[in-house]
Protein backbone atom coordinates (compact mmCIF):
# COMPACT_ATOMS: atom_id res chain seq x y z
CA UNK A 1 0.00 0.00 0.00
CA UNK A 2 1.34 3.39 -0.94
CA UNK A 3 2.04 5.77 1.93
CA UNK A 4 4.32 8.81 2.55
CA UNK A 5 6.98 6.64 4.20
CA UNK A 6 7.47 4.43 1.15
CA UNK A 7 7.50 7.51 -1.08
CA UNK A 8 10.31 9.12 0.95
CA UNK A 9 12.25 5.87 0.92
CA UNK A 10 11.90 5.64 -2.87
CA UNK A 11 13.00 9.24 -3.24
CA UNK A 12 16.12 8.62 -1.12
CA UNK A 13 16.92 5.57 -3.22
CA UNK A 14 16.72 7.57 -6.44
CA UNK A 15 18.89 10.35 -5.04
CA UNK A 16 21.54 7.90 -3.88
CA UNK A 17 21.72 6.20 -7.28
CA UNK A 18 24.38 7.37 -9.78
CA UNK A 19 23.44 9.91 -12.39
CA UNK A 20 23.73 7.36 -15.18
CA UNK A 21 20.59 5.64 -13.87
CA UNK A 22 18.44 8.72 -14.43
CA UNK A 23 20.06 9.78 -17.73
CA UNK A 24 19.38 8.56 -21.21
CA UNK A 25 22.04 8.69 -23.88
CA UNK A 26 21.33 10.91 -26.85
CA UNK A 27 22.91 10.10 -30.12
CA UNK A 28 24.92 12.92 -31.61
CA UNK A 29 24.47 11.62 -35.13
CA UNK A 30 21.26 12.09 -37.08
CA UNK A 31 20.30 8.56 -37.89
CA UNK A 32 16.66 9.37 -38.76
CA UNK A 33 15.83 9.33 -42.41
CA UNK A 34 14.93 12.63 -43.96
CA UNK A 35 11.21 13.17 -44.24
CA UNK A 36 8.65 15.46 -45.86
CA UNK A 37 5.00 15.75 -44.72
CA UNK A 38 2.16 17.28 -46.71
CA UNK A 39 -1.46 17.27 -45.50
CA UNK A 40 -4.69 18.63 -47.07
CA UNK A 41 -8.15 18.75 -45.51
CA UNK A 42 -11.30 19.88 -47.34
CA UNK A 43 -14.78 20.01 -45.88
CA UNK A 44 -18.06 21.57 -47.03
CA UNK A 45 -21.81 21.48 -46.51
CA UNK A 46 -24.85 22.82 -48.27
CA UNK A 47 -28.47 22.46 -47.41
CA UNK A 48 -31.66 24.26 -48.45
CA UNK A 49 -35.39 24.35 -47.76
CA UNK A 50 -38.21 25.88 -49.73
CA UNK A 51 -41.80 25.71 -50.87
CA UNK A 52 -42.55 25.33 -54.57
CA UNK A 53 -43.49 28.64 -55.92
CA UNK A 54 -42.82 29.88 -52.39
CA UNK A 55 -40.02 30.95 -50.16
CA UNK A 56 -36.76 28.92 -49.91
CA UNK A 57 -33.78 28.79 -47.60
CA UNK A 58 -30.19 27.76 -48.53
CA UNK A 59 -27.20 27.42 -46.23
CA UNK A 60 -23.68 26.34 -47.40
CA UNK A 61 -20.22 26.25 -45.94
CA UNK A 62 -16.71 24.96 -46.83
CA UNK A 63 -13.44 24.44 -45.03
CA UNK A 64 -10.00 23.82 -46.53
CA UNK A 65 -6.88 23.14 -44.52
CA UNK A 66 -3.35 22.51 -45.95
CA UNK A 67 -0.20 21.67 -44.04
CA UNK A 68 3.32 21.17 -45.36
CA UNK A 69 6.37 20.25 -43.33
CA UNK A 70 9.92 19.45 -44.44
CA UNK A 71 13.17 18.73 -42.65
CA UNK A 72 15.63 20.11 -45.22
CA UNK A 73 15.79 17.27 -47.64
CA UNK A 74 15.24 19.70 -50.53
CA UNK A 75 17.20 22.78 -51.50
CA UNK A 76 15.06 25.14 -49.38
CA UNK A 77 15.88 23.84 -45.95
CA UNK A 78 13.36 22.79 -43.31
CA UNK A 79 10.06 24.60 -42.88
CA UNK A 80 6.38 24.41 -41.83
CA UNK A 81 3.47 25.82 -43.83
CA UNK A 82 -0.21 25.86 -42.77
CA UNK A 83 -3.20 27.40 -44.54
CA UNK A 84 -6.88 27.39 -43.55
CA UNK A 85 -9.84 28.69 -45.58
CA UNK A 86 -13.47 28.69 -44.38
CA UNK A 87 -16.62 30.02 -46.05
CA UNK A 88 -20.23 30.15 -45.05
CA UNK A 89 -23.23 31.49 -46.95
CA UNK A 90 -26.98 31.77 -46.30
CA UNK A 91 -29.67 32.75 -48.79
CA UNK A 92 -33.33 33.45 -48.01
CA UNK A 93 -35.72 34.59 -50.71
CA UNK A 94 -39.29 34.71 -51.91
CA UNK A 95 -40.02 34.12 -55.61
CA UNK A 96 -40.79 37.37 -57.25
CA UNK A 97 -40.17 38.92 -53.86
CA UNK A 98 -37.49 39.98 -51.47
CA UNK A 99 -34.35 37.81 -50.83
CA UNK A 100 -31.62 37.76 -48.19
CA UNK A 101 -27.98 36.65 -48.74
CA UNK A 102 -25.40 36.32 -45.99
CA UNK A 103 -21.84 35.03 -46.46
CA UNK A 104 -18.74 34.59 -44.28
CA UNK A 105 -15.17 33.91 -45.25
CA UNK A 106 -12.17 32.97 -43.15
CA UNK A 107 -8.54 32.54 -44.26
CA UNK A 108 -5.50 31.68 -42.17
CA UNK A 109 -1.92 31.15 -43.44
CA UNK A 110 1.18 30.20 -41.46
CA UNK A 111 4.67 29.65 -42.79
CA UNK A 112 7.88 28.89 -40.96
CA UNK A 113 11.27 27.97 -42.43
CA UNK A 114 14.79 27.38 -41.29
CA UNK A 115 17.91 27.88 -43.37
CA UNK A 116 19.34 24.83 -44.91
CA UNK A 117 22.13 23.48 -42.76
CA UNK A 118 25.47 24.04 -44.34
CA UNK A 119 27.21 20.96 -45.48
CA UNK A 120 30.39 20.14 -43.76
CA UNK A 121 33.25 21.09 -46.01
CA UNK A 122 34.94 18.15 -47.52
CA UNK A 123 38.33 17.60 -46.03
CA UNK A 124 40.91 19.07 -48.28
CA UNK A 125 43.50 16.45 -49.05
CA UNK A 126 46.81 17.49 -47.73
CA UNK A 127 49.22 18.08 -50.55
CA UNK A 128 51.78 15.42 -50.55
CA UNK A 129 55.29 16.71 -50.68
CA UNK A 130 56.75 16.36 -54.10
CA UNK A 131 59.52 13.84 -54.21
CA UNK A 132 62.73 15.71 -54.34
CA UNK A 133 65.09 14.51 -57.01
CA UNK A 134 68.04 12.66 -55.71
CA UNK A 135 71.17 14.73 -55.83
CA UNK A 136 73.29 13.80 -58.73
CA UNK A 137 76.60 12.29 -57.72
CA UNK A 138 79.49 14.59 -58.20
CA UNK A 139 81.44 13.65 -61.30
CA UNK A 140 84.60 11.84 -60.46
CA UNK A 141 87.50 13.87 -61.74
CA UNK A 142 89.13 12.06 -64.58
CA UNK A 143 92.75 11.45 -63.71
CA UNK A 144 95.04 13.33 -65.97
CA UNK A 145 96.93 11.05 -68.31
CA UNK A 146 100.49 10.54 -67.22
CA UNK A 147 102.89 12.85 -68.86
CA UNK A 148 104.37 11.03 -71.73
CA UNK A 149 108.10 11.09 -71.66
CA UNK A 150 109.55 12.55 -74.80
CA UNK A 151 110.64 9.85 -77.12
CA UNK A 152 114.39 9.88 -77.14
CA UNK A 153 115.75 10.73 -80.52
CA UNK A 154 116.95 7.77 -82.44
CA UNK A 155 120.55 7.01 -81.77
CA UNK A 156 122.87 8.46 -84.33
CA UNK A 157 123.96 6.03 -86.94
CA UNK A 158 127.12 4.23 -86.01
CA UNK A 159 130.19 5.97 -87.12
CA UNK A 160 131.58 4.43 -90.24
CA UNK A 161 134.34 2.00 -89.57
CA UNK A 162 137.71 3.57 -90.09
CA UNK A 163 139.15 2.61 -93.39
CA UNK A 164 141.52 -0.24 -93.33
CA UNK A 165 145.05 0.94 -93.26
CA UNK A 166 146.59 0.84 -96.67
CA UNK A 167 148.42 -2.26 -97.42
CA UNK A 168 152.02 -1.50 -97.36
CA UNK A 169 154.03 -2.90 -100.13
CA UNK A 170 156.42 -5.54 -99.16
CA UNK A 171 159.26 -3.23 -99.94
CA UNK A 172 158.25 -0.97 -97.10
CA UNK A 173 157.92 -3.74 -94.53
CA UNK A 174 160.67 -3.96 -91.96
CA UNK A 175 163.31 -6.49 -92.67
CA UNK A 176 162.69 -8.74 -89.63
CA UNK A 177 158.99 -8.97 -90.53
CA UNK A 178 159.81 -9.66 -94.13
CA UNK A 179 162.14 -12.45 -93.15
CA UNK A 180 159.39 -14.08 -91.14
CA UNK A 181 157.06 -14.01 -94.13
CA UNK A 182 159.45 -15.65 -96.53
CA UNK A 183 159.44 -19.42 -96.80
CA UNK A 184 162.46 -21.40 -95.82
CA UNK A 185 163.72 -22.19 -99.40
CA UNK A 186 163.89 -18.50 -100.22
CA UNK A 187 165.82 -17.82 -97.09
CA UNK A 188 168.39 -20.37 -98.19
CA UNK A 189 168.76 -18.56 -101.53
CA UNK A 190 169.40 -15.17 -100.02
CA UNK A 191 173.23 -15.59 -99.90
CA UNK A 192 173.25 -16.60 -103.58
CA UNK A 193 171.06 -13.70 -104.73
CA UNK A 194 173.96 -11.38 -105.65
CA UNK A 195 175.51 -14.08 -107.85
CA UNK A 196 172.32 -14.57 -109.93
CA UNK A 197 172.27 -12.89 -113.35
CA UNK A 198 169.72 -10.19 -113.94
CA UNK A 199 166.51 -11.66 -115.34
CA UNK A 200 163.78 -9.83 -117.20
CA UNK A 201 161.73 -10.05 -113.99
CA UNK A 202 164.38 -8.17 -112.04
CA UNK A 203 164.54 -5.52 -114.71
CA UNK A 204 160.97 -4.54 -113.85
CA UNK A 205 162.00 -3.34 -110.46
CA UNK A 206 162.97 0.26 -110.05
CA UNK A 207 166.05 -0.73 -108.06
CA UNK A 208 167.69 -2.33 -111.14
CA UNK A 209 167.06 0.47 -113.62
CA UNK A 210 170.28 2.16 -112.72
CA UNK A 211 173.28 0.03 -113.91
CA UNK A 212 175.79 2.43 -112.51
CA UNK A 213 175.35 1.19 -108.98
CA UNK A 214 178.04 -1.00 -107.72
CA UNK A 215 177.74 -4.56 -106.81
CA UNK A 216 178.49 -3.79 -103.23
CA UNK A 217 175.19 -1.91 -103.01
CA UNK A 218 173.43 -4.89 -104.57
CA UNK A 219 174.97 -7.22 -101.98
CA UNK A 220 173.95 -4.94 -99.16
CA UNK A 221 170.43 -4.73 -100.40
CA UNK A 222 170.04 -8.21 -101.76
CA UNK A 223 167.29 -8.96 -99.32
CA UNK A 224 165.33 -5.90 -100.41
CA UNK A 225 165.71 -6.89 -104.05
CA UNK A 226 164.19 -10.22 -103.37
CA UNK A 227 161.34 -8.59 -101.51
CA UNK A 228 160.72 -6.15 -104.34
CA UNK A 229 160.74 -8.97 -106.84
CA UNK A 230 158.22 -10.84 -104.82
CA UNK A 231 155.98 -7.76 -104.66
CA UNK A 232 156.24 -7.31 -108.40
CA UNK A 233 155.00 -10.82 -109.12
Amino acid sequence: MYNPKTFSALLCLLLSAPASVLSAPISQTQTLAQRHVHEDTDMGFNWGAGIPDGPDYNDAGSLSDSSDEGDGSDDFGSGVSHETDAEHGTTIGIPDGPSFNMGNHYHHSYHESAPKPEKEPEPTPEPQPEPQPEPEPEPTPTPAPPATEPTPPPPPPPAPAPPAPPRLPMSLLPLPLLLLLLPLPLLLLLPLLPLLPQSPLLKKCALFKSRSRSRSLARARGTERLAVCISCL
